[in-house]
């Protein structure tokens, strides 16, 4: 019997889906394009492509560093930023809905840095 309740607990972490690094999603609100890339062994960043809002200034070319994040079950959350306290960004792992505190409305992330090669109007 506690042999069985241990395979039990321990299931979940077995069971339990691998996070696959980098995390490299295109993210898409309103007129603005941005790149976003998690990495836990190297710089993870955060790039505006195209659109008309006006981020903070990028400290690395057109890159902003993500300092920190967390991955959980639901949801991949920006902790902190390099250039400015305060800005928040979530991404849900679900339905890939996308909230930037910078912009004025939610948007939706794709999995892969997406191509944006013909114009739609």
């Amino acid at each position: 019997m506690k042999k069985l309740l241990a395979l039990l607990l321990l299931s979940p972490l077995v069971a339990g889906e691998e996070v696959e690094y980098p995390i490299e999603l295109t993210c898409e609100a309103g007129a603005n394009i941005y790149y976003i890339n998690f990495d836990k062994n190297s710089e993870s960043w955060i790039k505006r492509i195209s659109g008309t809002e006006k981020i903070v200034r990028a400290d690395k070319g057109n890159k902003i560093v993500i300092k920190e994040f967390t991955v959980s079950d639901a949801e991949i959350a920006v902790i902190q930023i390099s250039t400015k306290a305060g800005m928040r960004i979530s991404i849900n792992r679900y339905s890939g809905g996308f909230y930037f505190s910078q912009l004025p409305g939610p948007g939706q992330c794709f999995k892969g840095f997406k191509e944006y090669t013909e114009k739609q109007i």
